[in-house]
């Protein structure tokens, strides 16, 4: 029996530690807005995990497929460069085009 409750309680250990999100780190997400009927533009929103937003980029004359992988790719490598600007800076110029930047 006391060897179940060791067990147990060393994989909630091991589960809690797995889950929990390092310190200083922060993931944010990124939204997407787009005209699907004339795919002349795309508006990618970023917020941070407090749901703020923290930037946005309006594409012109682009329409993102997000079921391409490398889009997504392109995305989420972009959220990573404009959470860290955000953390080291806590604001960001509307003339930096992240995204514009990765899509190339």
């Amino acid at each position: 029996m006391k060897k179940i409750i060791v067990s147990i309680s060393l994989l909630i250990g091991i589960g809690i530690v797995g889950v929990a999100p390092a310190l200083g780190q922060s993931s944010g997400y990124w939204v997407t807005e787009s005209d699907i009927h004339t795919k002349q533009y795309t508006i990618v929103h970023f917020y941070n995990d407090a749901n703020v937003q923290i930037y946005e980029e309006k594409l012109d004359g682009v329409f993102l497929n997000l079921k391409r992988k490398k889009t997504v790719q392109q995305l989420n490598a972009a959220l990573n460069k404009v959470m860290q600007n955000w953390i080291s800076n806590r604001e960001l110029s509307k003339e930096d085009h992240w995204v514009a930047a990765m899509m190339k």
